[in-house]
């Protein structure tokens, strides 16, 4: 997803094979953990790259096929951090912010079209992405509270696929980042 050309190699592909697109889901996400300063700008570069960025080549690929048929579900998948701030996260929650508000400003382009866009909101899901999360707090970290299970999000995102929505939340109320830190039972990291 951090190379233009492959996407736009997979929607032609996608069309060779199928014909037409009707629905392209954008959900590619890395995430790390650390003080902003603290984390290589590298990193932080291809962190928005992949997030971002990814999300970018995506829509542009889908909704260059969709204008041909004017129909069409867009679905970029965000983060309850797309609403809130997290300490020890600062990129992720900028491009999750990003994701949503560029998923807002295609809404009010292709308003006149048959050609929806929607965003997903979820909480944390229990996915590999914590134990391959980069991390520079010196602290093992894990989320606190219930982990969605990524079948919930699935399951969303079909729904969106047959009855578009602009905007839903899956999971509880995202109200900030808290980490239990392995090494300190009981001890919060921010």
């Amino acid at each position: 997803m951090t190379d233009d050309a492959s996407v736009e190699q997979l929607a032609r592909k996608a069309m060779e094979e199928f014909g037409r697109i009707d629905v392209w889901v954008n959900d590619a996400g890395v995430t790390m953990y650390g003080r902003f300063d603290e984390i290589p700008v590298e990193l932080n570069r291809r962190l928005v790259e992949t997030n971002l960025l990814g999300t970018f080549y995506g829509s542009h690929a889908a909704i260059r096929r969709f204008r041909e048929g004017n129909s069409g579900v867009l679905i970029n998948v965000s983060s309850g951090f797309g609403r809130v701030a997290a300490p020890l996260q600062a990129a992720y929650v900028a491009t999750k912010h990003g994701q949503r508000g560029f998923s807002e400003a295609l809404r009010q382009e292709l308003h006149d079209t048959n050609i929806h866009v929607c965003t997903v909101l979820p909480t944390a899901i229990d996915t590999p992405v914590y134990r391959a999360a980069a991390n520079y707090t010196g602290h093992q970290l894990r989320p606190l509270g219930h982990l969605l299970e990524p079948e919930k999000v699935a399951k969303t995102i079909v729904r969106l696929a047959a009855k578009p929505r602009h905007e839903v939340a899956v999971g509880g109320a995202v109200r900030g980042s808290r980490f239990c830190t392995r090494s300190h039972p009981g001890s919060m990291s921010e």
